[in-house]
């Protein structure tokens, strides 16, 4: 089993021990980051799989520089802040984690903590400006990247960090909107009629595109708009499950099936998640819920709801 490449947010440090077995660790440190695509998931995560790389599809990562070990019974590693790591099972094995904070990095977690306020209170306090086209959706429309001089990526990149901003100000439904309007600039720009887009940016909208989806689904769940993140984990899915932000999807298409009421369903995507990912805490923990009886009658119970 494979943890996909991620960091922990917040500045916290976090210790790895293997008391069974061994595992492959690869480490990333802050100068990876664009090598990565760091800055591309809403979630901490990157998407490059570092033990199969596309690297047609990610190229700078051909200059990554990791660092690598195998972790044997007994030893402890400090993955320090803002550094990425990736595990991988070589063996059936037992390995705990921590995160911790200590004096070098207390700091580090205030600023980020500060700097989080900051920019949603920025965010909130510009939010008027947002909404350029009139619309009332807080969403400007610079989707019309054809005549403002904007590449399609940059313009749906801008739409992305728009719904960024809004999901971490809790402002799901402004936050859905940009990744709509994401989502549409992706589609216009890949459509195979489109003859305007370069090349070499194909492979970023389509990321552009999986990370939009992504994060409309969470925003969808968030809203208890059950089908629409069904429809939006469907279109992700549908791509396969190489992509490394699937678990997270599935399991949240298992919540939004839940909240339709249906059981099974729910129960088979936690399943596929915890499947692909053994050390999903909120997998394990929903699959353990519908080991109990009257967990499933009450999900079931809400398919009756809404058909009445």
């Amino acid at each position: 089993a494979v943890v996909r490449l991620h960091t922990d947010a917040d500045g916290r440090h976090v210790w790895l021990a293997v008391t069974c077995g061994r595992v492959q660790v690869a480490l990333y440190g802050p100068a990876d980051h664009r090598a990565i695509y760091a800055s591309e998931s809403l979630e901490n995560h990157s998407f490059v799989d570092p033990f199969a790389p596309d690297l047609e599809a990610y190229p700078l990562y051909r200059a990554a520089t990791p660092l690598a070990a195998t972790l044997m019974p007994g030893d402890v590693l400090i993955v320090p802040a803002e550094w990425y790591v990736v595990t991988r099972a070589l063996s059936p094995h037992t390995m705990i984690s921590k995160e911790f904070y200590a004096a070098d990095n207390a700091a580090l977690h205030a600023r980020a903590s500060v700097q989080r306020m900051r920019k949603a209170r920025e965010a909130a306090d510009a939010n008027h400006s947002l909404d350029g086209d009139g619309d009332g959706d807080g969403v400007g429309d610079d989707d019309d990247y054809g005549r403002n001089g904007k590449s399609a990526l940059e313009a749906a990149d801008t739409f992305k960090i728009k719904g960024n901003t809004a999901y971490a100000r809790a402002c799901f439904r402004e936050a859905t909107a940009a990744y709509g309007r994401c989502l549409e600039v992706c589609e216009r720009a890949l459509d195979k009629k489109s003859r305007g887009t370069p090349p070499d940016d194909i492979p970023s909208l389509r990321r552009v595109r999986i990370a939009a989806l992504a994060n409309r689904l969470a925003c969808a769940v968030k809203r208890k708009a059950w089908h629409e993140g069904i429809a939006d984990a469907n279109e992700v899915v549908r791509g396969g499950t190489a992509d490394p932000i699937i678990v997270k999807v599935l399991y949240r298409r298992g919540q939004c099936h839940a909240g339709v009421g249906d059981a099974t369903a729910a129960e088979v995507d936690f399943k596929r998640a915890f499947e692909l990912d053994p050390t999903s805490v909120e997998a394990k923990e929903a699959i353990d819920l519908f080991k109990q009886p009257l967990h499933r009658v009450l999900v079931e119970s809400r398919k009756l709801a809404n058909q009445s």
